[in-house]
């Protein structure tokens, strides 16, 4: 998770000045990720903003694609555009990339996607016919799903990293990593062979969202509000069915019927359940064995490695 930084704060109410003529009020540091300084701001107007600064080269080389995105689906009611700046959406400061949202008040949902209530469940099934069915709608070339993780290469890079004389230092992240080696690699292997056969066997793509979780979805006096589009991809719609499929209020019938098709392919939902869990585990623990963090942290990345590997084991 990030945290407060003046240098970075002192540089973003510049760049808000500078690109978007902005002059706040007040600025605030909301820590919301691990992938992006996020703030509230307040202008002078008392308009108030959503900033984001991000310096990670995997959301920074794709941002300006997904909110040139956000902006032709910008009709959609549950979408937030980003500011259009003379054609621009976002602009480079220090080491990354500065862009801005009008903010929306409403509530964040912070129960899990199974807990979700029915009037819920069916708003967001609704959302995703329409994102669904908006493929052909787009223009925006973004990254299309194919198949091709390396998982087992960024895991072999754990073990090396374990040895590191700082690595030791997290003694409970190096005792997960070597106490579950085999399930991890049967994880993976499981994995690599469910690519391996969609790499052959291309199913039916459409525009996905790729985090449809409750930390991305706001409940507004506008309506439904889902955010966090860094992860868009072109891929089968079981990307984003694997959110849903473990409430009890969700229908599968009911999506295919909206989207006149005849059926979902439940290995998809394992390959993308995963896919999501090995880009869990491997990332937390990497987190542990590389960064400086608070105790609260860790403990919130240790909890996240164990709970995905205890879908496993």
């Amino acid at each position: 998770m990030k945290h407060d930084s003046q240098n970075t704060k002192r540089s973003i109410i510049d760049g808000l000045k500078k690109h978007y003529g902005i002059t706040l009020n007040s600025i605030d540091f909301k820590p919301v990720g691990e992938e992006s300084y996020s703030y509230l701001a307040t202008g002078t107007n008392n308009q108030k903003y959503f900033v984001k600064y991000c310096e990670k080269t995997n959301v920074t080389k794709n941002i300006d694609l997904v909110n040139q995105l956000l902006v032709q689906l910008k009709d959609f009611y549950f979408v937030v555009p980003p500011i259009d700046v003379k054609g621009k959406t976002s602009f480079s400061i220090l080491t990354g990339k500065i862009y801005v949202y009008p903010y929306i008040d409403g509530e964040i949902i912070t129960i899990g996607n199974e807990k979700f209530e029915k009037d819920l469940v069916d708003k967001l099934l609704n959302i995703m016919v329409k994102i669904h069915s908006s493929k052909d709608k787009i223009t925006v070339k973004l990254p299309v799903e194919d198949f091709n993780n390396d998982f087992l290469t960024d895991f072999e890079k754990l073990l090396i990293l374990q040895t590191d004389r700082g690595a030791r230092l997290n003694t409970e992240a190096v005792s997960i990593l070597k106490s579950n080696e085999a399930l991890i690699r049967k994880l993976i292997n499981t994995h690599t062979k469910l690519e391996e056969y969609y790499k052959k066997d291309k199913p039916y793509l459409v525009l996905t969202h790729g985090d449809i979780t409750g930390r991305n979805i706001i409940l507004s006096e506008d309506g439904l509000k889902l955010v966090d589009w860094d992860g868009a991809m072109i891929a089968p719609s079981e990307r984003d069915l694997n959110f849903l499929l473990d409430n009890p209020h969700f229908s599968v019938d009911k999506y295919l019927q909206k989207m006149r098709m005849d059926r979902y392919d439940p290995k998809l939902k394992e390959y993308y359940g995963q896919q999501w869990a090995l880009e869990s585990i491997i990332g937390n623990l990497e987190n542990l064995l590389t960064m400086e963090l608070t105790s609260e942290d860790q403990a919130e990345y240790i909890d996240e490695a164990k709970e995905y590997l205890g879908y496993y084991q």
